[in-house]
């Protein structure tokens, strides 16, 4: 028996509509009544009914506002809205509301028995085991366009990534009111339609179709919610386009546009992801950071499968090649090797997630790779031996990244990271520290110390002297003089 429950505050209704028709006849029983809007919704989550028949006006709380707050709390039901006002925009709500009928008082039997028996053949069609026609099945997966039920204006297509029986659905849509299912086997996938007049319903739907994800532990694919104008094959087609997101949004129950959609704008997606790798690479930094918004890059431009695989190849081959144009001394055969290995590990890979791991960890190679070969804290030790040796001659950090064999800029860079001053500053401290010490102990004039200590431009060494130490270099001589 489907349960009713009554809300009106004329107490003649709430007495006599129970005894007006025989209700379990067309398989309906009052399990309760109500006098107003807010006794009406504690008795609605209470008993959970199939049909609520409530007048408008009310005192505390209307029908109307019931309707819309129970449904709002996730409670799904048919409703009959009772009225003595024959108001157009009563009218109108009602229907937005998605209630079956809009009857004026005094209640007509025929009309309210019509209404009941209308509900039932709603509920007997709406089993998910309804078998679909043929016609209903090219509409849906060939385009060949019929038109829906003009009862129902909202069309829904949902996708099991396993193949189902019936009976899986079964809770599914228990509770959900409005609602027709069919069930459609397509392509190895397991289809169902969704029919609703109820737009305040669709929460329910998904929300129940996310709970059926999480037990059946799969990907489900769900389409927007289309109106009855628009063809059938737009839903299918949807769901094709969404398939070829699994790789990407492996992590999500339910792949939809919406959720798609909300990921990419909450994605920290910034722009040129390889020169943020590249840095990180050649600065053997912390990778987290990097593969935090190396994923975002592809959640914000949502790609398929081999158009992923191929970008993640791509990166890496570009990132290989600038560290082996940076740092020339590099043994090209081991990062070779190392592409190859790249190329093979993608290939197996599952989902985003799984490749992103294995590509970092790829990198993480590639960093120790660069550690071995450069052995950099010997390197820049080299290098500032050398400048200790060689600080009279013309030196900068061009002729020095030639000398070494090393990119310019790389260099640079990795100086700076390791002795926390620039080439040219630490060039600087050798001469000064030279030319203090001979303009203290020597009798050389300063334009010979200047010389001795690479300085080609007197007024520059003068310059540079009084930076260094507050004092031109005569000052500083009579001061230790």
């Amino acid at each position: 028996m489907k349960k009713v429950l009554i809300v009106d505050d004329e107490p003649i209704i709430r007495e006599g509509l129970p005894h007006i028709i025989d209700w379990q006849y067309y398989g309906f029983e009052i399990v309760g009544a109500a006098q107003n809007g807010i006794e009406g919704i504690k008795l609605i989550q209470e008993y959970q009914p199939d049909l609520v028949i409530t007048d408008i006006r009310m005192p505390e709380m209307d029908g109307l506002e019931m309707i819309h707050t129970a449904k709002q709390r996730g409670v799904s039901f048919y409703s009959i809205i009772l009225s003595g006002y024959s108001e157009f925009s009563y009218a109108q709500k009602a229907i937005r509301l998605g209630t079956v009928s809009y009857l004026l008082k005094p209640i007509d039997e025929d009309e309210l028995t019509d209404i009941l028996q209308r509900i039932s053949k709603i509920e007997q069609n709406r089993k998910p085991d309804f078998a679909p026609s043929e016609e209903l099945k090219k509409n849906i997966f060939e385009g060949i366009q019929i038109s829906l039920s003009h009862e129902y204006k909202l069309a829904n297509l949902v996708c099991f990534s396993k193949q189902s029986t019936a009976e899986e659905f079964q809770t599914w849509v228990k509770g959900i009111k409005d609602v027709l299912c069919y069930l459609l086997i397509h392509d190895d996938y397991t289809y169902v339609l969704v029919l609703t007049v109820d737009e305040i319903d669709l929460d329910a739907v998904v929300e129940k179709l996310i709970i059926l994800a999480q037990e059946k532990k799969e990907v489900i694919f769900e389409s927007s919610w289309l109106n009855k104008s628009h063809p059938l094959n737009q839903l299918y087609k949807e769901i094709r386009l969404l398939k070829e997101m699994t790789f990407t949004y492996s992590n999500l129950s339910v792949i939809s546009k919406e959720r798609i959609k909300f990921l990419q704008i909450q994605s920290l997606y910034t722009g040129n992801i390889t020169e943020k790798l590249l840095t990180t690479v050649l600065n053997d930094g912390d990778l987290s950071d990097s593969f935090i918004k190396y994923k975002e890059n592809f959640i914000y431009k949502p790609m398929n499968e081999n158009e992923i695989k191929w970008a993640v190849i791509n990166d890496f081959h570009i990132v290989v090649g600038k560290v082996i144009e940076a740092i020339q001394p590099l043994k090209r055969e081991r990062f070779q090797e190392l592409v190859r290995i790249v190329q093979d590990c993608i290939a197996g890979s599952e989902n985003l997630e799984e490749l992103l791991c294995d590509i970092r960890i790829k990198y993480s190679l590639l960093q120790e790779a660069i550690n071995e070969s450069l052995n950099r804290i010997n390197t820049i030790q080299e290098i500032e031996l050398y400048t200790k040796k060689h600080y009279k001659e013309d030196l900068n950090l061009k002729i020095i990244s030639e000398y070494f064999n090393y990119n310019n800029a790389y260099i640079g860079k990795k100086f700076k990271k390791e002795t926390r001053i620039s080439y040219s500053q630490y060039l600087d401290e050798i001469r000064m520290g030279k030319a203090k010490q001979l303009i203290k102990d020597s009798k050389l004039m300063i334009y010979e110390i200047a010389e001795r200590t690479g300085y080609t431009n007197l007024d520059y060494f003068y310059k540079k002297f009084k930076r260094f130490y507050g004092m031109s270099p005569n000052e500083y001589r009579k001061l230790k003089g």
